[in-house]
């Protein structure tokens, strides 16, 4: 009778592992997942020249169905890469208000309590729900140009 409820003891908890096991894999595998992203690349001009360490950001239009707000940089030629989670992976399917902040390198960003302060570009194109600029991204052709222009050092749009 021992040996019974050994082995039943034994069963029982090898199920509630095994069960244990798969609902972690589940777990882990659901958070991966996400969703679906798609290649996006551009390019920044602020006056007619490309922008270089121009930050941008696409800010969904639907948030409740879209959480996600990639990102990029630009490089010395203007062009930039939308990451979402890692380098370059792209953005989620949607349409986004862009906007964009241009470190002027005089302070490091994360020290800075707001970006704004040290944009080249004073604020203008911070702010996504007054951003002019709105795109759609899909399954291919995420291919965007931006041209901006640089307020001057008087202009008092902040």
């Amino acid at each position: 009778m021992w040996r019974r409820q050994t082995t039943v003891l034994l069963l029982v908890l090898g199920l509630v592992l095994l069960f244990g096991a798969v609902f972690i894999l589940a777990k882990e595998r659901r958070l991966s997942a996400g969703p679906t992203l798609y290649a996006v690349e551009g390019k920044v001009l602020v006056d007619g020249e490309p922008a270089e360490n121009l930050n941008v950001a696409f800010h969904p239009l639907d948030g409740d169905k879209n959480q996600f707000c990639p990102v990029g940089r630009t490089n010395g030629k203007g062009i930039f890469h939308l990451m979402t989670r890692s380098e370059a992976d792209g953005a989620p399917a949607g349409e986004y208000s862009v906007t964009f902040v241009w470190p002027d390198g005089l302070i490091d960003e994360c020290e800075c309590p707001d970006p704004a302060l040290h944009d080249q570009l004073k604020g203008l194109y911070a702010k996504a729900d007054q951003s002019t600029f709105q795109v759609k991204v899909g399954s291919s052709g995420n291919s965007f140009w931006f041209n901006a222009w640089r307020p001057s050092v008087d202009d008092p749009l902040r």
